[in-house]
């Protein structure tokens, strides 16, 4: 028996409507897990960098604190002046003098000009290292690099005094200069240093 045309019809739009209900659903739910994939495999990756950065993080180049840097300065300025010409030929005079201090005629070297000459000749070598270092103490904030700078600079003047005096004796103006107090404490003052300085390069800079 053969359905009416409106019938007919009827039965095509319910199978259409049919059809959408399946297919819309579908569609919609396969984008919407297509879109979950993409976005989660987006916050992973976020994520996995972000974790990356924490872990690792990238050392800024200006990320060093004013006292290292005071400090790296401080080591290159102290290492600059005992690798210099003037503070080598200090080091070389003053084993001469030690040398002298421990002669049996100490005394009748002291009163000669071969004598004179050498102690104003470490006198002179001493001016130099000293006005370095007067320059240098200015440049530094902290009290300890300071004061290792102002040590150094103490030793140095001390020979220049002690140069005065031999030249005060020489001509008769004031007492014999004591040789081996001098060496006793610059190798004194020269050891304090040292162990100041290790100090220092071994603490928190």
């Amino acid at each position: 028996m053969e359905l009416p045309r409106s019938m007919k019809m009827m039965r095509w739009c319910v199978i259409i409507l049919a059809v959408g209900f399946i297919l819309i659903p579908c569609s919609g739910e396969a984008a919407m897990e297509e879109m979950t994939n993409d976005s989660l495999k987006q916050v992973e990756s976020t994520s996995s960098t972000f974790f990356y950065q924490e872990k690792y993080p990238v050392k800024d180049a200006m990320d060093v604190s004013p006292q290292k840097s005071e400090f790296s300065k401080f080591e290159t300025e102290i290492r600059s002046l005992k690798q210099s010409h003037n503070y080598t030929k200090f080091l070389l005079l003053l084993n001469k003098l030690e040398k002298i201090s421990k002669k049996r005629n100490y005394e009748e070297i002291l009163d000669s000009t071969y004598f004179l000459a050498l102690c104003f000749n470490i006198a002179s070598v001493s001016q130099h290292c000293r006005k370095n270092l007067t320059a240098l103490e200015t440049t530094f904030e902290n009290y300890k690099m300071k004061e290792l700078v102002s040590t150094q600079r103490k030793l140095f003047t001390k020979v220049s005094t002690f140069c005065d005096c031999l030249s005060d004796y020489q001509s008769g103006k004031g007492a014999s200069p004591d040789l081996k107090k001098l060496i006793a404490e610059i190798r004194f003052e020269q050891d304090s240093f040292e162990t100041e300085y290790n100090k220092l390069r071994s603490s928190k800079y």
